[in-house]
């Protein structure tokens, strides 16, 4: 049966998002602007705001909130390129010399304009966009020796990077689950590129634009365990037996929009998420489902416990949510023995822990497969075949459930110090 759709302009009016029916009123209380349902009039509104009124805005925003900089930047040694994840990156750079150049739009807030740029933005007017052009010039006049993002699928990334990496060390680093599709964009280039796993090193290492490709673990995981490390908060015993990690599919345009229309997603988290509770209530095992909404964000919470109450059929579902400031996504996962969800980067992360996986590979698709096969993947979705994988896997140490696993190092270098790692690279 087709699932009930209804369609939004988030309250800014920028973008166009599909959500299922069951959230309507969680984004009409967050002033979203619900789109009729007539097809000419639903896309004459997405086309007057999203192209026109928007680009408008911008304009006005760029004069009235952004302060103007009639001087050059100064020089600093390191770039961070993009502010997305900038808590993380800053615990390995030096907080004295970097310069953090923020690259989208709503947060851009000082425009530096000199003699030199403005000449620079004219002579190169035709030949890319204005803000291409604007972040180009930027970073020649601060002149650093690295260039380094934490959003390693910035389009913007690759083409500056493409025009300056023989003057400037460019380096990206993996924030999240990558696949064949990510590897094939026509404008990939990182010259310095830095991932979890073997598995990303196969798949970008013989595509044109990737030149030093190495396997480092995650950076967001080994930061939150220098975190608890710090905090006296690293235990050696488990409070919980399993860790579900949720994975809400809630906007249909975009989470996991190329399989939508070939499997059912949500039935599929249902039964991850009915599997593990129907698994923990019959053998006595302490449980915790971790959910992805951060606590300070109430509407989410909200539009998380619904999906799942919707997939499931439980209006009493317990989600613990999590404050991703203090990291307690991943204290979730250290205080656990065993992780199980389908495709969260958090399974990944989970090894910087040494903590036993379990990936529900319910769909098997290019765009969810995991890296590698062996007991930490279920391809089976059936019950009976998920009740035993979970029950031998809780049985073994971890030395013995690796063994069991085709290639671990595909899923992530558990050999390397991830920080030390990085900032060597960076100095």
């Amino acid at each position: 049966m087709t699932q009930k759709q209804v369609e939004f302009l988030t309250p800014e009016k920028n973008n166009h998002i599909i959500v299922p029916e069951y959230l309507k009123e969680c984004y009409l209380d967050t002033k979203h602007l619900l789109l009729p349902k007539n097809f000419f009039y639903k896309k004459l509104l997405i086309f007057l705001h999203i192209k026109i009124i928007r680009k408008i805005k911008i304009i006005l925003y760029f004069f009235l909130n952004n302060k103007i900089v009639f001087k050059l930047p100064q020089h600093k040694k390191l770039v961070v390129f993009d502010d997305e994840n900038f808590e993380v990156l800053k615990k390995i750079i030096d907080n004295n010399n970097y310069f953090l150049l923020k690259t989208r739009i709503e947060k851009i807030d000082k425009i530096y304009l000199s003699k030199e740029i403005i000449f620079y933005l004219i002579k190169n007017f035709y030949k890319r966009s204005l803000k291409e052009n604007y972040i180009k010039i930027l970073l020649e006049k601060i002149n650093p020796k690295t260039v380094i993002t934490l959003i390693d699928n910035s389009v913007e990334f690759f083409k500056i990077s493409k025009l300056l990496s023989n003057k400037i060390k460019f380096i990206a680093i993996q924030n999240s689950q990558r696949y064949e599709f990510h590897a094939n964009n026509k404008d990939l280039n990182i010259p310095n590129y830095f991932v979890f796993g073997d598995y990303e090193v196969d798949l970008f290492k013989k595509k044109n634009g990737v030149g030093n490709i190495k396997a480092v673990g995650s950076i967001s995981a080994a930061v939150a365990k220098k975190e608890f490390r710090e905090k006296n908060q690293i235990i050696h015993t488990t409070k919980y037996d399993i860790c579900l990690i949720s994975e809400p599919r809630l906007k249909l345009n975009r989470d996991f929009q190329r399989i939508h229309k070939e499997f059912n997603v949500k039935e599929k988290m249902g039964l991850i998420a009915e599997y593990t509770i129907r698994y923990c209530k019959e053998y006595n095992k302490k449980f915790i489902f971790s959910g992805k909404a951060d606590t300070a964000s109430l509407n989410f919470q909200k539009q998380e416990k619904l999906f799942y109450q919707e997939v499931i059929k439980n209006k009493n579902i317990q989600i613990s949510f999590n404050d991703k400031k203090k990291f307690e996504q991943y204290k979730n996962i250290q205080d656990s023995s065993l992780i199980i969800g389908m495709s969260s980067t958090m399974l990944r992360d989970a090894f910087e822990f040494r903590k036993k996986i379990l990936i529900c590979n319910f769909i098997d698709h290019n765009d969810s497969r995991p890296p590698s096969n062996g007991i930490c993947v279920l391809n089976s979705a059936n019950y009976d075949s998920f009740r035993s994988r979970v029950t031998e896997i809780l049985s073994l140490d971890y030395e013995s459930y690796l063994s069991k696993i085709e290639k671990a190092s595909s899923f992530y270098n558990m050999q390397i110090d991830t920080l030390d790692f990085l900032r060597n690279e960076i100095k």
